[in-house]
């Protein structure tokens, strides 16, 4: 059994994006690397529970001091309960989207633009862009439907937006399964029967955008899959172009948890699709379940993981690193929590990325689950 020890170290910094307060306290000097060309399992995905547990209660700590900051960094607006959701699920100011409005009309939406390079270690101009929202409510619907035609590139014929809907219209009542809550407004058409949705901004907010979203066409996906793909158009009020829009829905994931072993495959080909048809590399895809952060931020984690994975990045990663153990997982949920509080909301969810990715890493590389090799860690105060 190989033996892992820690040293505890003071972070460094609490809202460094990719922080390593929490992985320099892992010393990794005592583990020799494998000797073999066969590809080794990071000592990340071999982590124990209990230190899984730590990290994540070393995120929430983080976190916490962000949100009693008095620094303009962490600044927040306060919450609009026409607007939010949850009043506790509020973007940064530094970097939410801002509604394209004459300046005496309210520019608030709960979204916030989310970037991901790729490599946190190396940030450089290639990255993946995202904008994560909450799940519209009735009265939200027009801003909604604004944000998604200025912020989703031009020219609108060749840029289609991408919408990711991760949660129900309604989930049933925790303790009372025959009771339903509403998650999520329906705020697109759902079929060749469904009436548009009709954008009127300017006799509801004080705007002159007004606009009609309109069905086209239900995408056929695999036989038995829980992924609803819709191809929706929108058009502008004296404007000729019109934008294509791809609207998935995956409605199997439960609030604060995570996706069953069986729907594992779905996600990924969720994953892969949304951006194949998010034509502009450039194009933020917009990613929301009912509060934006959960499921969102779980999704968004995933998208990062799986790439890094599958273009090798994780190869001999701790030879490379002989002084610490990296931890990519940390790294990214701590990385999202600085653009959006509360990304990967739950430790199950934040333990699901763990365990995923180490079932992928086995399935890729068809090698031994390598949790075999189990690394032991001594208590931290």
């Amino acid at each position: 059994m190989r033996r892992c020890t820690y040293t505890r170290r003071r972070p460094r910094t609490e809202d460094n994006s990719h922080s390593k307060s929490c992985n320099e306290e892992a010393s990794a000097a005592t583990v020799a690397p494998d000797p073999s060309s066969e590809p080794v399992m990071p000592l990340f995905l071999r982590l124990p529970e209990n230190e899984i547990q730590r990290r994540f209660a070393h995120l929430a700590r983080l976190e916490n001091r962000r949100l009693r900051s008095t620094h303009d960094k962490w600044a927040q607006p306060s919450p609009d309960s026409n607007r939010d959701r949850y009043l506790n699920i509020i973007p940064w100011e530094k970097n939410r989207v801002k509604l394209q409005v004459p300046k005496d009309v309210n520019d608030y939406i709960n979204a916030s633009y989310v970037v991901v390079p790729l490599k946190l270690e190396k940030p450089n101009k290639i990255y993946e862009r995202f904008i994560c929202m909450q799940g519209p409510m009735q009265k939200t619907v027009d801003q909604v439907w604004q944000m998604v035609w200025h912020e989703l590139g031009t020219p609108h014929e060749t840029s289609p937006a991408v919408i990711v809907m991760l949660c129900p219209t309604h989930a049933p009542v925790p303790g009372h399964p025959s009771k339903l809550t509403k998650k999520c407004h329906a705020y697109y058409p759902l079929d060749q029967y469904s009436q548009s949705i009709r954008v009127s901004g300017k006799t509801k907010h004080g705007t002159n955008f007004n606009a009609t979203i309109a069905f086209k066409s239900r995408v056929p996906t695999v036989q038995n899959s829980d992924i609803e793909i819709r191809e929706l158009e929108m058009t502008v009020d004296g404007k000729q172009e019109k934008k294509p829009i791809w609207h998935f829905l995956y409605h199997s994931w439960p609030d604060h948890g995570v996706p069953k072993d069986s729907e594992i495959a779905k996600i990924l080909e969720l994953l892969d699709l949304s951006r194949r048809r998010n034509g502009n590399d450039g194009n933020p895809r917009i990613i929301h379940c009912s509060a934006g952060v959960g499921r969102t931020g779980t999704f968004i984690a995933l998208d990062f993981l799986v790439s890094q994975l599958r273009r090798g990045d994780w190869i001999n990663i701790d030879q490379k690193n002989t002084h610490t153990i990296v931890d990519p997982i940390y790294d990214i949920v701590n990385h999202l929590r600085t653009q959006r509080n509360h990304m990967v909301q739950t430790y199950a969810q934040y333990r699901f990325l763990y365990r995923m990715m180490r079932n992928l890493w086995v399935k890729l590389y068809q090698v031994p689950d390598a949790r075999t090799e189990t690394c032991i860690f001594s208590n931290i105060n």
